[in-house]
């Protein structure tokens, strides 16, 4: 497992909040897509070889941008607290964005560019030829400073000015810097000379220009301003046919207007300085204002620019950068490994008067404990950074303990803030401490053929901490995989020792083993309608290997060593195959070569139900013809297909006779065993009355299976369609006809049919139900379809005649009981009323 350490910088200046102007988020966004834009343009547009690598600009087009541009590329890596008061004047245009700028100088060849004129010229190729390239008059005031600068009695025009605040928190401010023209140089020592200028005003600083500023951009080791007069090859020469040959202070300056120049076909302007450092002492934590500004003097043309590297601005910075003594783990420290600890550097960008005091703590997130899982050593007592007056560094060491516990990746939390000019800003580096990982002895098994290369390697399986040391003591490698080649013997077994970056060593053994030999010695081959046949053997991992035939075949002789040999037996011939390795292994395998014999193949014995088909296949010949004991008439008009159908009524064994392209023929025999229907039996029809059940029987198999047309869903009560005898109570006064599936071996079916007769539907109505004795009833019987029957209980003379009757009317002497019985014509289904 590997933790990687995200190593944490903090860059640290100072201001107070309520005077910094703060970019906001949009704008931030903003520069995010422009920047994202600038680089697709540069890796997707092939409009030259190698143009992901040209220099090129991409310009702003409003004050947002500029500002933006500002706070994020030249301002990078500066504290926002320690910035306030960005603003621009001027064109927007007259500013971007740029990138490979390679032939600048810079470390990080990317920044922001300033101009007399449009930013988006620099990018373009200088030409062969005197006329303006870089040339537009924005018709634009300029600047009283730059005025003062030129100093030659022109006024500046086309001024181009950043301006902001910040507090220092060292004693230098310092940035890197390129100034380019198109007048190099044809207007050197002339009146004609475009200016710019970085005035800084502040405590300490009595300078000439506006608030007291005074000029850095100068040469090295002088007092004198960067300015075309002032660092040149003279004046004269022409573009791509010669340049000058003077030198005012010319190891700062560098060509560009012959076509060989580096930066010819990429950069517009005929000349450009080295990188110079624009660099002053200022007093820590006071405010200061700089002023960048650039212009044309004289005229609008010819225009003139100035790159600034990206993040180069610096006013005192603070840098924690985390280092493993152990020379091969950088992420993560190991328990008991060796030693290892780490440490944890400070470091200022410029000497400071007084000691600098950074506070820390360890935060309570943190999964290791102090003093249990690690110690922590400072230079100074207490939890304090302390990075003395006239040095640049502090440091924190970290060391872990070993306490066999397994308790995983386990954290520190370290938070610092490093307090400066009346604010701080709190930072976390995080260091990782982990379990040393467990280094088993291990074992493993590689194969190979005799004297094959096998390739023996524990990677992957160690344990224990990478990378490792190996020694392979009995084949002296010490590298992590050994290329081994088994010989003599079908096993064997390496020894290696292992040791990880922690010091753990293990014993390893790498076994070897050597398969066995399998050869082939090939398909059986046919002399049918050929000269010889190719014997077709293999033997993977076989070193020698010999031929040999029975009966002596003489046309292998000279060709026994050879793994796949022609040959033309003139008898069938069984040929043996012996192979061997230069290890232990041997083994054999034969084959045959035939003369002309044909075979046949009809295929396995099949079964069939009576009345089924059996589909019945040879084996590939020229021809073929079937027969069938006893005879079969279904194989008529089949005898002489590959591929039949046939339907035998009992068992019968058919044979066919297959003949091969040479005239030959075998013949194979195949039975289809016939297995007779079983007797299925649904029993005789029958009748129900409506309403009734009715006991189905069937017999002549093991297996049953009922169903209705239509359909009786008392069928299916209980599962008992898989019954023999299912009890049924139609639902309807309709025929059914019930089927039953019977099967055993074979499969069989019958069916019956159920009359379900009609019960009359008659009701009974009475006039009086109660009489006084000599009094009469009248009884009504209602239905059609019906033939009734009126019974009484006592016998009532008094019904004598009314017996069929639909109505009847009765005079009882006592108390009687009148049951009418009512049937459909033709039916024995009676309904009994009472």
């Amino acid at each position: 497992m590997a933790i990687i350490l995200e190593f944490i910088k903090l860059n640290i200046t100072f201001a107070p909040f309520h005077n910094k102007i703060i970019v906001s988020e949009m704008r931030k966004n903003y520069l995010l897509s422009f920047i994202t834009a600038i680089f697709l343009f540069a890796v997707f547009t092939p409009s030259k070889v190698n143009a992901q690598f040209e220099f090129k600009v991409v310009e702003c087009t409003t004050y947002d941008e500029v500002i933006a541009l500002i706070d994020t590329v030249f301002l990078s890596g500066v504290s926002p607290q320690s910035i306030r008061n960005i603003s621009f004047t001027g064109d927007p245009k007259s500013v971007g964005y740029f990138y490979n700028g390679y032939f600048t100088g810079f470390q990080r060849p990317e920044g922001i560019i300033m101009t007399s004129g449009y930013a988006t010229y620099a990018d373009k190729s200088n030409v062969c030829s005197t006329e303006q390239n870089a040339s537009q008059n924005l018709g634009l005031p300029g600047d009283d400073d730059l005025t003062t600068l030129a100093n030659n009695g022109f006024s500046s025009q086309d001024a181009c000015i950043i301006e902001f605040d910040f507090k220092p928190a060292g004693d230098t401010v310092k940035f890197n810097y390129v100034f380019a023209s198109e007048e190099y140089h044809e207007y050197v020592n002339a009146n004609f000379n475009d200016v710019f200028g970085f005035f800084l005003a502040g405590d300490g600083i009595h300078g000439s220009f506006s608030d007291s500023a005074i000029n850095i951009a100068e040469i090295p080791g002088t007092h004198i301003p960067v300015a075309i007069n002032n660092v040149n090859f003279g004046k004269g020469g022409v573009t791509c046919t010669g340049k000058p040959t003077g030198c005012t202070h010319c190891e700062y300056f560098k060509d560009n207007s012959q076509s060989d120049d580096p930066a010819f076909n990429i950069f517009v302007y005929d000349g450009l300085t080295t990188k110079l450092v624009a660099d002053n002492e200022v007093t820590q934590c006071k405010w200061y204002h700089i002023k960048l500004a650039i212009g044309d003097v004289g005229d609008h043309i010819y225009d003139s620019g100035v790159l600034l590297e990206k993040g180069s601005f610096d006013p005192g910075n603070v840098v924690e950068q985390t280092d493993y003594t152990h020379p091969t783990v950088d992420s993560l420290l190991y328990e008991s490994c060796n030693n290892h600890e780490a440490i944890l550097y400070f470091r200022i960008g410029s000497l400071r008067n007084s000691d600098y005091k950074i506070p820390f703590h360890i935060d309570t997130t943190s999964t290791a404990t102090r003093d249990v899982d690690y110690s922590l050593y400072t230079t100074h007592p207490g939890d304090t950074i302390v990075i003395g007056a006239g040095t640049l560094m502090d440091s924190i060491r970290i060391k872990p303990y070993l306490d066999n516990l397994v308790e995983g990746i386990e954290d520190i939390n370290l938070i610092f803030n490093s307090v400066m000019c009346g604010f701080g800003v709190p930072d976390t580096v995080t260091i990782y401490i982990a379990d040393l990982p467990e280094m088993p002895d291990t074992n493993l098994i590689f194969s190979g053929f005799c004297e094959d290369t096998v390739n023996l390697s524990f990677n992957g399986i160690i344990g224990g901490a990478p990378p490792y040391s190996f020694n392979w003591y009995t084949e002296n490698k010490t590298t992590s995989t050994v290329n081994y080649i088994p010989s003599g013997n079908n096993s064997f077994f390496v020894p290696v020792v292992i040791n990880d970056t922690c010091g753990q060593q293990v014993s390893d053994t790498a076994f070897v083993i050597v398969p066995a030999l399998v050869p082939d010695a090939g398909p059986v081959k046919s002399m049918c309608n050929v000269d010889s046949v190719q014997l077709e053997g293999d033997a993977p991992g076989a070193q020698e290997w010999l031929w040999s035939s029975i009966p002596f075949d003489p046309s292998l002789s000279g060709k026994e060593d050879s793994l796949q040999p022609w040959v033309y037996p003139n008898a069938e011939t069984m040929y043996l195959l012996d192979v061997s390795d230069h290890c232990t292994n041997q083994a054999e395998d034969t084959t045959y070569v035939t003369l002309n014999n044909a075979v046949a193949d009809a295929g396995a014995d099949q079964g069939i139900c009576f009345s089924d088909t059996a589909y019945l296949s040879c084996n590939v010949g020229a021809a073929y013809l079937w027969t069938a004991t006893p005879p079969d008439p279904s194989l008529n008009g089949q005898e002489n297909k590959r591929n039949i159908a046939v339907s035998p009524s009992s068992t019968t064994v058919y044979t066919v006779s297959v003949e091969n392209s040479c005239g030959f023929s075998a013949s194979d025999d195949v039975s289809v065993t016939v297995t007779p229907l079983p007797n299925a039996d649904a029993g005789p029809n029958g009748a129900v009355c409506f309403g009734l059940s009715y006991q189905l029987n069937a017999s002549g198999g093991t297996h049953y299976q009922w169903s209705s047309v239509p359909n009786d869903p008392s069928l299916f009560v209980n599962g008992q369609d898989t019954l023999s005898n299912p009890l049924v109570t139609p639902p309807t006064q309709e025929p059914y006809r019930y089927f039953v599936q019977v099967w055993d071996q074979c499969t069989n079916a019958d069916s019956m049919v159920l009359q379900v007769d009609p019960v009359p539907d008659v009701t009974v109505a009475a006039d009086n139900d109660f009489l006084c004795f000599g009094q009469s009833a009248t009884l009504t019987a209602t239905g059609t379809g019906a033939d009734f029957a009126w019974a009484s209980d006592p016998y009532d003379l008094s019904l004598n005649g009314q017996e069929t009757n639909a109505v009847i009317t009765v005079t009882p002497d006592t108390t009687t009981v009148y049951t009418l019985t009512a049937v459909v014509s033709g039916f024995n289904c009676p309904a009994t009323l009472k």
